[in-house]
């Protein structure tokens, strides 16, 4: 009887899983299956304004195209009500990603985002907003206020991590955000960083990593940011940024909407994206009508634990140990003969504790 009842478990748990991934109507697209703590969460993708469902999800990767908006939720809702999102808590955390920008040009914006929904009316009450979906951020945009964290806002040619907080209030309609951005980065600062072609670090005509976590010393306050964009192209490369320079008094801004939870927010979108892009871009540029993204591989867990690059093929010897690591950084044209000899090494010894 137990064999049985394992069985009727797992069966039960596979059609679940199968309905989810089969979520899709008047506001869904499809579902992802995105991974917290170990354990894979399958979530539905609600696409928010634009019956044209140019969204969509499935396995692990939700696909974008513009001019649309699309948030998790758990089950399959029908409707859009202020409870149905799911609030991912990433104070003391890491999230971590890959995405393909390859078909995002200038003037595009390529965006995964937290904001801390539902908005709220004067009466302390869920309020729909003017786009229908309780939306809310820290520029007002539906008429609603709230935090914002910008994990990526990007194209091929420029990639921006912001900070949006909002004054403290007593009630949970916030009156006064940064509408700027604060502790921001953006890589069109940096000369040969981010963007198309094999000469710049990151190289964005190929799927790259995106990692940003949110350390915090004793659970309740953000005490750093580190943002990590890694990528195998096919050598390994990547580049790191930390807030050492931001006002960590600021943090307090958005600091108990991390711990809280946020939703997650994909959207893919255009307009003067001149703050953003431009140089490298024209001021002005026009996103492309074909622009499309995918997002994958969505990982949110313990700021302690190391995050895994998985668009990085990994190459596992087995019970070998005391062999050196060899890394290969981005600007070697070609590996030396140390670092061939290195591998073979690795290579003997893992063939001869396998046979």
């Amino acid at each position: 009887l137990a064999p049985l009842m394992v069985m009727l478990v797992l069966l039960l748990s596979a059609l679940a899983t199968a309905a989810a991934a089969a979520c899709t109507n008047s506001i869904a697209v499809g579902s992802m299956n995105v991974k917290v703590d170990g354990t894979t969460e399958t979530l539905a993708a609600v696409q928010s304004y634009g019956a044209n469902q140019k969204q969509s999800a499935s396995g692990d990767a939700l696909t974008a195209q513009a001019w649309t908006r699309v948030y998790l939720a758990p089950g399959c809702p029908t409707t859009w009500t202020s409870g149905m999102y799911r609030e991912f808590p990433l104070l003391g955390r890491t999230i971590s990603f890959d995405v393909d920008l390859s078909k995002v040009g200038c003037g595009c914006n390529m965006a995964l985002y937290f904001l801390a929904m539902p908005g709220y009316d004067s009466n302390n009450q869920p309020e729909t907003s003017s786009c229908g979906d309780f939306y809310c951020d820290a520029n007002n945009v539906c008429g609603n206020k709230c935090p914002e964290m910008d994990i990526m806002e990007a194209n091929a040619y420029a990639f921006q991590m912001a900070t949006h907080g909002c004054d403290a209030t007593s009630s949970k309609d916030f009156q006064s955000c940064d509408t700027s951005g604060s502790c921001n980065f953006n890589t069109k600062n940096i000369p040969n960083m981010y963007g198309p072609g094999s000469s710049y670090t990151i190289d964005t005509t190929m799927k790259f990593n995106v990692a940003v976590q949110f350390t915090s010393s004793d659970g309740n306050k953000l005490d750093m940011i580190t943002l990590t964009l890694s990528q195998q192209t096919p050598y390994f490369s990547s580049l790191e940024w930390k807030s050492t320079s931001c006002d960590t008094a600021y943090f307090t801004k958005i600091a108990s909407s991390l711990k809280a939870g946020m939703v997650l927010t994909v959207s893919l979108w255009s307009g003067d994206m001149a703050w953003l892009d431009s140089p490298p871009c024209s001021s002005g540029a026009t996103c492309n009508a074909d622009a499309v993204s995918t997002v994958s591989n969505i990982v949110i867990t313990t700021a302690s634990t190391p995050v895994v690059v998985s668009s990085m093929p990994v190459v596992t010897l087995s019970s070998v140990s005391s062999v050196p690591v060899v890394t290969f950084s981005s600007d070697s044209a070609a590996m030396s003969s140390t670092s061939v000899l290195l591998l073979i090494v690795a290579l003997i010894l893992s063939a001869h504790r396998l046979f």
